[in-house]
């Protein structure tokens, strides 16, 4: 669903909002402005499960213990003392989700890349608000799964990378700004 907070109504004398804190892996601006990473991927990426007993296999626990900060998108930005970005969705695909029926609403992973609320079809997101240096993406686990691997060919498959990716590149080109250089998948 969609949440919206409305407004904070604070208690007490004195009490007061506090500026965010930086991310205490982030050393200080300099290191902020100098790396941007912008992960793109489904569960793996959400970090599902992570802090489920490791011999789980229901979906009502590991949808419990899903915990992003545990992700490996946050490891490796925490590694790198790099500022991250996260659309990370379970369940989601390149060009078919799976058939849990949770996904964002009738949308494969690009659309809701070009949403600030992925549940939201209306909600655009400015993409070029903040720039990545490099774009890591994770995606194919539940296109090919699920019987989508009788629909999908790896061709098609292939050409939806290609696509997502030149998406990417066009949504960030402008006359002043330059395009992600680095990609992995």
């Amino acid at each position: 669903g969609i949440c919206s907070l409305i407004g904070l109504k604070l208690e007490g004398e004195g009490a007061t909002v506090q500026p965010p804190r930086a991310f205490p892996w982030l050393v200080d601006e300099a290191s902020v402005a100098s790396r941007r990473l912008e992960f793109i991927g489904d569960s793996i990426t959400a970090a599902w499960g992570a802090r489920a007993d490791a011999s789980t296999r229901d979906d009502d626990p590991c949808n419990d213990a899903e915990d992003a900060r545990s992700s490996w998108a946050h490891q490796v930005a925490r590694r790198l003392r790099a500022e991250a970005h996260v659309i990370a969705w379970g369940g989601v695909g390149l060009a078919l989700n799976d058939d849990a029926g949770t996904r964002p609403n009738g949308a494969a992973a690009p659309a809701p890349w070009r949403r600030a609320i992925a549940n939201d079809p209306e909600s655009a997101w400015d993409v070029g608000s903040w720039l990545p240096h490099a774009v890591l993406i994770h995606l194919g686990t539940n296109d090919l799964c699920c019987g989508n691997e009788a629909i999908l060919s790896h061709a098609e498959f292939e050409q939806a990378y290609v696509d997502f990716i030149r998406q990417i590149v066009a949504a960030r080109c402008s006359a002043t700004q330059a395009p992600v250089q680095h990609f992995f998948l």
